[in-house]
């Protein structure tokens, strides 16, 4: 049989094998490919996919691919998630390491070792299990909203009582220096101290926040999980949405329901700014991008926006900028910049091209930041 005979039926044989299925050179150039890769191609619409999912492979693994010796493997059923065009896809992936030293198949004969990528798609079996968890994450996040406007709610109070408290401890400082009024003083003495019992009663009643370890966490997947939780909303206020994450994201250290929760407290902000009566202009655009030390997601809305005098002054506690109140009272965006600061990372505020707010939450990749 001549090798052109050879490689005909080696690509026959490739052709019909049900998966995707890559050889690849030293330089991770692709030699030979079937029709299903040929197809995944075009669904993604780039001329190689198999350098992005040897990227998102390596992201997974957190490290490079196994050692290159004939017959070992590079790597062995390693689930990937993909978002190439803002729909995520599963694949299982395997990597082994071959040697062509016949000259067929595009080989050059020079006995050097090739990678053959095997990905089989499992987006279907995925979509069920997405299913399941999102309604167990739907419930999981009521809960922790209830418990949210709990501690926003006596946080607030705390925070209001003090206040008069701090002006009678000042007043009875002075009538303690003058050494007059003595039944008034007196009295004043067993409100102050009832107060400030009140507060320390109101303070041990707020729920504590619950303990989480510290994993690495793909913020596709979180801003995924926010925008899907937030469908409804979108929906009835009438909000489009533009999202654009980058197909392969690095990874975060980080508390993944912390995060997830920082950032719908961002996406429902966005969702108030435009949900006002007889405001036309409605679009949410959501980005992930990451690359080097850092990864960066962007939250841009078309609504009025927020005053330049006023972009530091949205983090303090309890101010807010809606006269009328909200869903979060003023320590939406406080909090937001508590759990960015927990993870090493800055929020960012600035005009949005639309003409709204666009905020910017960078983060340390994987590696790069501390333990919280």
């Amino acid at each position: 049989m001549t090798a052109i005979h050879r490689k005909s039926l080696i690509e026959s044989v490739v052709d019909s094998v049900p998966i995707v299925l890559a050889l690849l050179d030293g330089g991770e150039r692709v030699v030979l490919d079937n029709h299903e890769y040929k197809k995944l191609m075009g669904d993604l619409r780039m001329a190689e996919p198999a350098a992005l999912i040897l990227d998102a492979v390596r992201a997974g693994l957190g490290h490079g691919l196994g050692p290159a010796r004939e017959g070992g493997h590079a790597f062995s059923e390693c689930e990937i998630r993909i978002e190439p065009r803002g729909a995520p896809r599963w694949f299982s992936c395997s990597g082994t390491w071959v040697r062509h030293a016949d000259g067929g198949a595009d080989a050059r004969g020079d006995g050097a070792l090739y990678l053959l990528l095997a990905a089989k798609e499992t987006t279907r079996s995925h979509a069920e299990q997405e299913k399941t968890r999102m309604a167990a994450l739907q419930a999981m996040m009521a809960e922790e909203a209830r418990i949210d406007g709990l501690r926003e709610t006596l946080s607030a109070a705390v925070f209001q009582i003090e206040g008069p408290i701090n002006v009678m401890a000042s007043v009875m400082g002075t009538i303690e220096r003058r050494g007059c009024c003595a039944p008034a003083g007196s009295a004043l003495t067993e409100a102050l101290d009832a107060g400030k019992a009140a507060v320390e009663n109101l303070r041990g009643a707020i729920p504590e926040h619950s303990q989480e370890s510290q994993t690495a966490v793909n913020l596709n997947e979180i801003m995924r999980d926010v925008l899907d939780l937030t469908t409804g909303r979108m929906l009835a206020a009438g909000i489009t949405v533009q999202w654009r994450p980058q197909a392969v994201l690095p990874s975060v250290n980080g508390h993944a329901r912390r995060l997830r929760a920082m950032f719908k407290a961002l996406v429902d902000n966005a969702i108030d700014a435009m949900n006002t009566k007889g405001w036309k202009s409605r679009e949410l655009h959501v980005t992930t991008r990451g690359g080097g030390s850092s990864v960066e997601v962007r939250v841009e809305d078309s609504g009025p926006g927020i005053p330049a005098e006023l972009r530091l002054k949205v983090f303090e506690p309890f101010f807010s900028t809606r006269k009328a109140g909200g869903r979060h009272l003023g320590t939406g965006l406080s909090a937001a910049a508590q759990v960015a600061a927990d993870h090493d990372g800055v929020i960012e505020i600035d005009p949005a091209e639309s003409g709204g707010c666009s905020v910017r939450v960078v983060l340390p990749a994987h590696g790069r930041g501390t333990q919280a």
